[in-house]
């Protein structure tokens, strides 16, 4: 049997440290010799709950099957592991003092047949694996040093150098290695995710419910709204999660969504314009705007005027996280055709759009810093979403292999409504935890282009409310 033993202070409180810790669905945000976990049983962390664990071992993935047994709230864990080979124990205790949360962490390895009689060689090799991990939770759990921004893609991503790279599951992997834990207690929080019924939205609106947020899911399929939130209830026993019925791409029902919000709740404290989708052939709704310029456009610049009054009043500040796509590298500004009238392409209509989005939520970043409110936007990489395996079956068997989980895909999101590396911040396009630029050398844009698309977009907006938003000039 191969022992280590290590103390471990971390700044986070008990609380937090817990929560992270205790539950290995988290131990790629720490361990970097983890390169996955799929959690095999439903429900809360309980003893019983089992995991499937693949660790990066002589460069090769190894998965161990764990099973939790000893679970003690805020107190201990204990979970054993096996593989073909090894035996794994590995126990957490968490101790609350003046610093922050103390983790003592035993970790045990009992290896088979040959292995067995490489015990000497064993100890060093885990040694050095443990070392690893250990300073992976120190690194995780370690105060921020403020933002940081992808410098290097300022100049390559005009040539569109790392695009695939950095777009695909390598690029996810390759930053996940600097990420730190997100620690924010949600408690009391309200947060709104448009789209949450599957992708990238449900997995948003999980993370959030697991931090103990109120969860407001949005989408215009009831049934399917009803089961995501059984199954992230199921996950997280969290009591405080909600569905609307909306359909996006109608301004009336946008309206109707936003009216009743500002009915029920005092303040919204997180919103996520996450709905989306790509329509093949054009489409314009009974209102006269065309499809994708309506749900993926229009709707997040009205939702979140509507609630500005809402986003407003959050004790600790309100963030807006607007999910764009990195498609949008591909578009240029087009004031003279913004709902693609002369040449239509559905995934040209849907990447047009995005770019919209994303001078309004840099827009937003601008003019509401002073009301508390922190604006900022996102794409999610290529992710292995129903929405890409329907409506671009021809990117998706190309890609495939490399595409990221929707668990994957939210992250930044889930990073940019939650994490307190964020205070006090706002602005910024980022993909995996990174500021980007926004532009490719085909794609700038002057400011009185940005601000006639203002003008545009506020002529649009005020059919429904007398919020004006785009009297900031850019100029």
């Amino acid at each position: 049997m191969i022992s280590f033993e290590e103390n471990i202070q971390l700044p986070t409180d008990l609380h937090s440290t817990f929560s992270i810790l205790a539950d290995f669905s988290n131990l790629t945000d720490w361990d970097p010799g983890i390169a996955s976990v799929e959690k095999l049983t439903p429900g809360i962390l309980k003893i019983g709950t089992e995991f499937k664990v693949f660790a990066e071992f002589f460069f090769q993935k190894l998965p161990m099957k764990y099973i939790v047994t000893e679970y003690k709230l805020n107190k201990k864990v204990s979970y054993a592991g096996e593989a073909d080979t090894v035996k794994a124990f590995d126990t957490m205790e968490f101790i609350e003092n003046s610093e922050g949360c103390l983790v003592k962490y035993k970790a045990e390895f009992e290896f088979k047949g040959l292995l067995a009689m490489q015990e000497p060689l064993m100890r060093v090799i885990l040694q050095n694996t443990a070392n690893n991990a250990f300073a992976g939770m120190r690194k995780a759990f370690s105060l921020s040093e403020g933002i940081e921004e992808n410098l290097a893609n300022k100049h390559f991503y005009k040539l569109f150098l790392p695009i695939v790279y950095d777009f695909s599951k390598m690029g996810y992997n390759s930053s996940r290695k600097n990420f730190k834990a997100v620690t924010s207690d949600l408690t009391n929080k309200i947060s709104i995710v448009t789209g949450a019924s599957s992708g990238i939205g449900y997995e948003t609106a999980l993370k959030l419910a697991k931090r103990k947020s109120t969860v407001i899911l949005v989408g215009r399929n009831e049934s399917k709204l009803i089961s995501a939130k059984e199954k992230i209830f199921s996950e997280t026993e969290n009591p405080n999660l909600f569905i609307e019925i909306a359909d996006l791409s109608l301004m009336s029902e946008t309206k109707a969504f936003a009216d009743r919000v500002l009915q029920k709740f005092a303040a919204i404290d997180i919103l996520i314009n996450n709905a989306g989708a790509i329509f093949n052939e054009r489409e314009v709704t009974s209102e006269g705007f065309e499809k994708s310029f309506a749900l993926l456009l229009l709707s997040p610049c009205l939702l979140t005027n509507l609630l500005f009054p809402k986003l407003k009043e959050s004790k600790e500040g309100s963030r807006i996280v607007n999910v764009s796509s990195g498609g949008m590298y591909s578009q240029k500004l087009q004031l003279d055709d913004m709902e693609s009238e002369k040449d239509y392409g559905g995934e040209v209509a849907y990447a047009k759009a995005k770019r919209g989005l994303v001078i309004l939520s840099e827009h937003w970043a601008k003019i509401w810093k002073t009301e508390n409110i922190s604006s900022f936007c996102m794409h999610p990489g290529w992710a292995d979403t129903e929405a890409v395996q329907q409506s671009l079956p021809g990117f998706y068997n190309l890609t495939k292999s490399i595409l990221r989980t929707p668990e994957e895909g939210a992250d930044t999101v889930y990073w940019l409504a939650a994490s307190n590396e964020l205070k006090n911040s706002t602005g910024g396009f980022y993909l995996d935890r990174k500021k980007q630029p926004t532009h490719v050398f085909f794609t700038e844009t002057f400011e009185d282009e940005e601000q006639r698309f203002l003008n545009y977009m506020d002529s649009l907006v005020q059919k429904y409310t007398q919020n004006k938003f785009s009297k900031f000039s850019l100029i």
